[in-house]
């Protein structure tokens, strides 16, 4: 089979934790019923998150040849005003330019008030109150 049969069979999102992907749901359950190796995920997800912590997104690209690859991508915006608030109900602006900055990679703009844009969205939702610090 030439590189030009193989064909994309689908896309997958997977939030899970830096360096401790195993075959249990949802890894297994999500990549099981595309025939891939799931073992081979664990242990390539596992190699590049090791040094980092929390949740770590994956985006998978699964072939019809049963190969896969993946990126990782930042950890989610939630987890970091999260930890960033710690249960405060509020973000000062400081952490909240922090988020920003951190999460500019993996958003569609490289214009920072666009970016600032989308996080506040998500501190509306998280329903925080962002000080002025």
């Amino acid at each position: 089979m030439s590189d030009l049969d193989i064909k994309k069979k689908a896309s997958i999102k997977l939030n899970l934790k830096a360096s401790s992907a195993n075959p249990a749901p949802p890894v297994g359950s999500s990549l099981g019923s595309y025939g891939i190796n799931i073992m081979s995920f664990c242990n390539e997800y596992n190699k590049k998150t090791s040094g980092l912590a929390g949740i770590i997104p994956a985006k998978i690209t699964i072939y019809s040849d049963k190969s896969f690859k993946f990126i990782i991508k930042t950890t989610p915006t939630v987890e970091l005003l999260k930890e960033f608030s710690k249960d405060k109900g509020y973000i000062n602006l400081t952490d909240l330019k922090k988020v920003v900055n951190f999460k500019l990679i993996d958003l569609n703009t490289f214009n920072k008030k666009k970016a600032l844009k989308v996080v506040l969205g998500v501190v509306k939702t998280l329903k925080l109150s962002v000080k002025l610090i």
